[in-house]
């Protein structure tokens, strides 16, 4: 199990249709991209973004495989 580090808060997860536009929209606004998107078999493609006020949010588009 993954051990969080002292001020790391969890990270909430929204359902996206398309990471690749969101991943363009967030630079362009301001924000910053954590984790450039990452495949992870069985889920899905995920990345981690961080809002103009350092807010930290998951980026999921499901897999449809299943």
């Amino acid at each position: 199990m993954y051990k969080r580090k002292m001020g790391e808060g969890s990270k909430t997860f929204v359902l996206v249709e398309d990471i690749d536009a969101v991943l363009a929209k967030v630079e362009r606004l301001g924000g910053r991209i954590v984790m450039q998107k990452t495949e992870i078999h069985g889920v899905g493609p995920v990345a981690i973004i961080q809002d103009t006020e350092g807010n930290g949010i998951g980026l999921w588009k499901p897999s449809m495989n299943e």
